[in-house]
């Protein structure tokens, strides 16, 4: 490897060798497998010009870059996924030197074995919802003993006295829509994660980054097996007629590269360049 010239690491995967037929992240540099024992790193080269430390500082200001940069990350990353188990890298995992990731591998060897076997036939899949509170309050007005007793109270009182209940009325309504909110989310991850090997809950997203009509309420995680994957949908398919009359809208994402499912210590020693996006 060149001086001028930099490895890039998209996952860890089981041996392999020679090309993968894709671009890389750099489409002069192919991507090709770089052994130890019987694990391997998916890397290529790419030029320091493009990708040293303050190059790439100064290119991740640039959006067009960055994203023509991702995407071809991730597509690596999914072409190895349609053949093997892969241990997928965040954005921007780069060595200056081919022992320095030998070394990498060398140490964390029995970790990587680990969770390749950990994540063999399985793939990352994410269920998120939108939605807003007005159809659970509907739901609650109808239902709740609470708020049903308030309302008579509010209906026996005088105005000036009316006001207050109202008051009251509203405050236990928040209350019994929130409560009955955290129990159909949590049924929901309960159903999902029933068939998932491991599952987790995401961060919500902000609406102004969304660009969704209504506010992302839910953010669930699920590392799928293969064989489970169609049931899994089917109950993402269940609990949105289930829940339709609620107005909340299910966006089911996947299969993506296991990242949520991927933690594991030693690409510390990885020279990052560019913080994980």
């Amino acid at each position: 490897m060149k001086d001028s010239k930099a490895l890039y690491v998209y996952g860890v995967v089981p041996k392999g060798e020679g090309k993968i037929p894709i671009k890389g992240i750099d489409s002069d540099g192919p991507v090709r497998f770089f052994p130890y024992q019987d694990i391997a790193a998916l890397v290529s080269e790419v030029d320091l010009q493009e990708f040293g430390e303050s190059e790439l500082a100064q290119n991740l200001k640039d959006l067009k870059w960055v994203t023509e940069k991702i995407w071809a990350h991730e597509k690596v990353l999914e072409k190895v996924m349609e053949s093997r188990t892969v241990i997928p890298m965040k954005f921007g995992a780069i060595f200056t030197s081919e022992n320095r990731l030998e070394k990498i591998l060398e140490d964390s060897y029995e970790a990587f074995k680990d969770l390749l076997e950990k994540l063999d036939g399985h793939s990352e899949w994410g269920v998120k919802i939108y939605g807003d509170s007005e159809g659970l309050r509907t739901n609650v007005e109808k239902t709740s003993a609470r708020v049903q007793l308030a309302q008579a109270k509010m209906a026996e009182n005088p105005p000036g006295i009316a006001y207050l209940q109202q008051r009251k009325l509203e405050g236990a309504l928040r209350e019994e829509v929130d409560v009955e909110k955290g129990k159909r989310l949590e049924e929901i991850f309960n159903r999902l994660s029933a068939h998932a090997a491991h599952a987790k809950l995401g961060a919500l997203t902000p609406r102004e980054l969304t660009a969704k009509e209504r506010q992302m309420i839910f953010h669930g995680i699920f590392l799928i097996a293969e064989e489970k994957v169609k049931r899994f949908v089917g109950e993402v398919a269940n609990l949105t007629m289930e829940m339709s009359e609620l107005g909340w809208k299910f966006q089911q994402v996947g299969p993506f590269p296991p990242y949520s499912f991927s933690e594991i210590s030693p690409v510390e020693g990885i020279k990052r360049w560019a913080k994980p996006l």
